[in-house]
């Protein structure tokens, strides 16, 4: 999520940006892919809204569930100036039919932005899973530069993760292995196997038409003009991952302006009476992660994972409990968190972060979030992802069976001097993880102002 009122300000600060009410209106075309892109792509998208200079439309790259109630919302807050769904790209496994679909794919591209006319490209990740830097490719011709408002925070081991299992990716036989060897920024080895990133019917038409990246690895892949980012440890992140220096920028994010607000007490305040709960008593705040389990049994597992996790969360004496359920779970999954003793809440997490005791969540990006508010976390690697975003920081606490979650739950709860001295870790890398210091907008504004320059032109 990134700063409203930032990315205003930077966007008026474009060369040549109308300032009166006379001016013609630039046109901000945002992309969304999933639901929890729409989630942290609104708050953002509904200040920019009201802005009398300012067009924003929103189109979906994905048909996923729920879609259809998210497009209403954008309709009805009037983000939405077309019905028009931007084309997804579904692999087949035919080689020359993925040739056809890619070529198909970019001539729908063209015209989508030609009906759109944007003048800047908003996404909320850049991954070529969507087919997003074929999107940002085409922009790129057609005089349209992109901006990366990143979402989320995800290594090549994210995907690895969940690819390994999946035997059309494992590079095997001499067709795989000959690919391997002739496209290898697609193979990635792990413990002994090797896996395509993509199809090979899939990522080799790619490579033919010259819209592939040297990186399919990673979420952002480093091919739009900028990514604004969050944090001092973002920016290491992502230079960890082979993007280019001049490609980052440390903007803050609405994130961290929201979760500065709370830190006056009238929102403070406000938060606790949302929620229904004294604010003399302290939460304990989960974010609930979705379904990732596979097999027949799959909902089985996690309704019995939902009756554990809240179980013990709900044993605290002197704590109320707050969940926050993950975006993509379904009102069946839902209801397997409803208990009376529970507050089960969609407000953002901007709002309930700064205000909780402590936070328990599952390998989330949102334990950055966490240690930007000095809040300790209890991270329970239910899906054994084993990710090492948060290895380095000492206030993560990570477990992965129920009984050390169960154990450290306890601890984190009852031991006053074990919690007491992970607040005081948080809080000696916190600046490291946030810029809450309300001062986002003026950084956003630089960004925006370097682009006004005749040898970087925006637009």
């Amino acid at each position: 999520m990134w700063n409203t009122r930032a990315i205003l300000n930077l966007i008026k600060h474009i060369e040549g940006f109308p300032v009166t009410d006379k001016a013609p209106k630039k046109r901000i075309l945002a992309i969304v892919y999933l639901p929890t892109h729409w989630k942290a792509l609104f708050p953002a998208l509904m200040g920019l809204r009201d802005h009398k200079n300012l067009q924003i439309n929103v189109v979906w790259g994905g048909d996923y569930s729920g879609v259809d109630k998210h497009m209403d919302e954008a309709r009805n807050y009037g983000l939405l100036h077309s019905e028009k769904i931007i084309p997804t790209f579904k692999i087949s496994r035919s080689l020359i039919l993925n040739l056809l679909k890619i070529i198909i794919f970019k001539s729908q591209i063209k015209k989508c932005l030609s009906r759109h006319k944007p003048h800047v490209l908003v996404f909320p990740e850049e991954n070529v899973s969507y087919g997003s830097q074929i999107v940002v490719k085409v922009a790129e011709g057609m005089g349209v530069r992109s901006v990366i408002l990143p979402f989320t925070i995800s290594s090549a081991t994210e995907p690895v993760a969940k690819l390994k299992s999946q035997r059309r990716l494992q590079v095997v036989g001499c067709w795989k292995e000959y690919l391997a060897r002739t496209y290898p920024s697609w193979v990635y080895s792990h413990k002994e196997i090797y896996i395509f990133r993509l199809p090979w019917q899939h990522f080799v038409p790619l490579e033919w038409l010259k819209l592939s990246t040297k990186d399919p690895w990673n979420s952002n892949i480093g091919l739009a003009w900028k990514i604004a980012v969050e944090s001092e440890a973002m920016k290491k992140f992502y230079l960890r991952t082979g993007i280019h220096e001049n490609k980052l920028e440390i903007c803050g994010s609405v994130s961290d302006d929201l979760m500065y607000a709370q830190q006056q007490p009238a929102c403070r305040a406000a938060t606790f009476s949302e929620l229904g709960l004294d604010d003399t008593k302290p939460y304990i705040l989960c974010g609930f992660p979705p379904n990732q389990f596979s097999g027949k049994d799959k909902n089985v597992r996690f309704k019995e994972l939902c009756h554990f996790m809240v179980g013990k969360l709900v044993k605290a004496t002197g704590y109320s409990v707050v969940i926050n359920p993950h975006p993509r779970l379904s009102p069946e999954e839902r209801g397997y968190l409803m208990r009376p003793e529970v507050v089960c809440t969609d407000l953002p997490l901007t709002k309930l972060l700064p205000n909780c005791h402590f936070y328990v969540a599952s390998a989330s990006a949102t334990i950055r979030w966490a240690i930007a508010c000095a809040k300790p976390v209890l991270n329970y690697d239910i899906y054994g992802y084993h990710y090492d975003d948060f290895s380095d920081v000492a206030g993560v606490v990570t477990v992965d069976s129920e009984k050390a979650f169960e154990q450290m739950l306890v601890r984190m709860r009852e031991d006053s001097v074990f919690f007491s001295n992970l607040q005081t870790l948080q809080q000696a890398v916190s600046m490291e993880w946030g810029c809450l210091d309300g001062k986002s907008a003026e950084r956003l504004i630089s960004l925006f102002k370097s682009r006004s320059s005749d040898s970087d032109r925006a637009l």
